[in-house]
């Protein structure tokens, strides 16, 4: 009885033909190539939301130091300056951005955000706003 099992499972045993294989090759291939350039620009629009929020929050910092102050400042980060009652931390620019997506063409690019407050009140940040040009190409 044994004997005509294993020569029943011998028998049917063929596995995959090399055809089959291809197909589900080219099958994956194709769905990489479609995820892929999706994954890396959901990435990057993921870094510039991230980047504009930290705009914001550093705006808002600074305006709530002018309305208590009524004086301007210069914000770079260090340990011991006046943002520290206003943001619980410093934030760094999101990983996935460079200089050139904020529009710098020389070397002057240190990666860290920098906040001038004026004796009006004027705030800015840099580096600031980018617009989401991925918006455009998922239309």
């Amino acid at each position: 009885m044994l004997k005509f099992l294993f020569k029943k499972l011998r028998k049917n045993n063929k596995g995959f033909t090399l055809v089959e294989l291809i197909a589900v090759i080219a099958i994956l291939g194709i769905i990489a190539a479609i995820a892929v350039p999706r994954f890396s620009a959901s990435r990057k629009k993921a870094a510039i939301s991230a980047h504009n929020a930290n705009v914001r929050t550093l705006m808002n910092a600074a305006n709530l130091y002018f309305i208590e102050n009524e004086q301007g400042a210069n914000w770079t980060g260090g340990e011991n300056e006046d943002w520290n009652s206003y943001i619980q931390e410093w934030p760094e620019i999101p990983n996935g951005l460079s200089k050139e997506d904020f529009g710098i063409k020389n070397d002057n690019w240190d990666e860290q955000y920098k906040v001038k407050i004026t004796n009006e009140g004027e705030v800015t940040v840099t580096p600031g706003f980018i617009e989401d040009s991925t918006e455009e190409e998922d239309k």
